[in-house]
C-alpha cells in the first residue's frame, strides 16, 4: 500500500557510512564534489514496522522463557534479513538496555547483523512490554513479534491507525493468540507459517 506522497524528495544530504548507495543522488554528488543522498521522508511511512516485544512475566521460568526469547529474536532477524534482501527497507522497534524504546532502520543487508548484536546485549526486565506510542500511526503494515501474544499484546498495536495491517509472530503454533489478529511462527525449516 502505497499513499501518493511516496515520490522522491529533494531533500539531500551528506553520504554516511552505512547509507544505501541506491539513494546516492550521483549528478549532485558531482557538483558538490561529496557523495550526497536523497531524504525520501516519504519512504518511512510504507516500511513495514517490526516490533520486537521480549515479554516476560516475573513468574515464567527463566529457562523456558529464555527458548521462546531466542525463538522469536531468530523469527525477527529472519524476517529482516530476508526483506532487506528482497530490497525491502523496515524499521524494528526494541527496547534499549537503558529501557528506552529504539526504531532502527533496515535498509543495508550487514545492518540485521549489527543490530542483532545490540539487541543480544539487552538484559530483559519482567513485566515489561514494548510500547509504540512515538512510533505508531499510519504504518504500511506491522508485524508485533512477542513471546506473550495474550490479550495484553493489543496494548501495543493501540497506537497503530490501521488494524487491518497488524500481525502478530508467536515462539510456536501452540502460543495463545487471545487477539483477532494473524498470527506466525517459524518452523524448524526456516518457514513462516500461519497458525
Amino acid at each position: 500500500m502505497f499513499s501518493a506522497n511516496t515520490s522522491p524528495g529533494y531533500e539531500h544530504r551528506e553520504y554516511v557510512h552505512g547509507d544505501p548507495l541506491k539513494r546516492v543522488n550521483w549528478k549532485l554528488s558531482s557538483k558538490k564534489d561529496k557523495l550526497m543522498v536523497r531524504l525520501d521522508e516519504a519512504v518511512a511511512s510504507v516500511q513495514p514496522m517490526i516490533v520486537l516485544d521480549l515479554y516476560r512475566s516475573s513468574s515464567a521460568k527463566p529457562e523456558e522463557a529464555i527458548l521462546g526469547e531466542e525463538q522469536i529474536i531468530r523469527s525477527v532477524f529472519g524476517l529482516l534479513s530476508l526483506l532487506v534482501k528482497q530490497g525491502i527497507a523496515s524499521t524494528l522497534i526494541y527496547r534499549s538496555a537503558g529501557g528506552d524504546i529504539i526504531a532502527e532502520s533496515v535498509d543495508n543487508p550487514e545492518y540485521p547483523e549489527q543490530l542483532l548484536l545490540k539487541v543480544l546485549a539487552v538484559k530483559v526486565t519482567a513485566d515489561e512490554r514494548v510500547d509504540l506510542k512515538m512510533y505508531g500511526g499510519s504504518v504500511c503494515a506491522c508485524v508485533i513479534a512477542s513471546t506473550d501474544c495474550g490479550a495484553e499484546i493489543e496494548t501495543i498495536s493501540e497506537a497503530i491507525d490501521d488494524k487491518d495491517n497488524v500481525s502478530l509472530i508467536g515462539v510456536s503454533p501452540t502460543s495463545r493468540n487471545l487477539t483477532d489478529f494473524p498470527m506466525w511462527y517459524l518452523d524448524g525449516d526456516n518457514n513462516f507459517k500461519l497458525v
